[in-house]
């Protein structure tokens, strides 16, 4: 996995909000086996819905003008430039 961080890890994950950009790198900073919600939104309605254990990371592709955010706040996300994968 390549990360390139375009900006600071997000202060609150739990807040929707797009960040102007097409790729975020969420991880989920709880134990192993606590599993919490990450949705993607267009506007009001719910575009996809993922669950990222605790103790894993992935990088997340959306539309960059789609909001996204987490169940917890052990999820922590960071803006990533387009070659993070």
């Amino acid at each position: 996995m390549y990360i390139y961080p375009s900006a600071a890890q997000v202060a609150d994950s739990t807040s929707a909000a797009s960040y102007n950009t097409n790729k975020v790198y969420a991880v989920n900073t709880a134990a192993a086996g606590t599993e919490y919600l990450i949705t993607i939104k267009k506007g009001s309605i719910t575009v996809a819905t993922l669950t990222l254990e605790g103790q894993h990371a992935m990088v997340i592709g959306k539309h960059r003008t789609h909001t996204i955010e987490a169940a917890h706040a052990n999820v922590k996300f960071t803006v990533c430039g387009t070659a993070s994968k």
